[in-house]
């Protein structure tokens, strides 16, 4: 009785611990779509794995304010899943809290970072 409680607590803690795993080439292909979902799912990866390969990515249409209506992320603007991603990948707050509508306080701060910390400038 003890080795089975034993051997399901080992496959609970197993299961877990199996975070998502991060597929590049999957966050390229849903970036790179026109729909709202998976645009905030891509950025939402991006932010979350505090990817800075893509930064010139967060950096293009920032204003988005196109948002999804998928559960996982509903509500959720593309301008406020890109703003987020960069808020993780910085480490820095914004001056103002983010949320789904576009804001240029915070547009202007992140650019102000990207631009400071990389060789992109941001076209907005």
């Amino acid at each position: 009785m003890n080795k089975l409680i034993l051997i399901g607590f080992m496959l609970f803690v197993v299961a877990c611990s199996n975070k998502e795993s991060y597929n590049r080439k999957e966050v390229e292909k849903l970036i790179s779509s026109d729909d709202p979902s998976d645009l905030v799912n891509g950025y939402f990866q991006i932010g979350e794995h505090q990817d800075t390969t893509f930064l010139l990515q967060l950096t293009l249409d920032m204003y988005d304010p196109r948002i999804t209506h998928e559960a996982k992320f509903k509500g959720m603007s593309v301008y406020q899943s890109k703003m987020i991603a960069l808020k993780k990948i910085s480490g820095l707050n914004p001056p103002i809290e983010i949320s789904y509508s576009p804001d240029s306080t915070i547009v202007n701060f992140y650019c102000s970072w990207v631009e400071r910390s990389t060789r992109y400038k941001c076209p907005n």
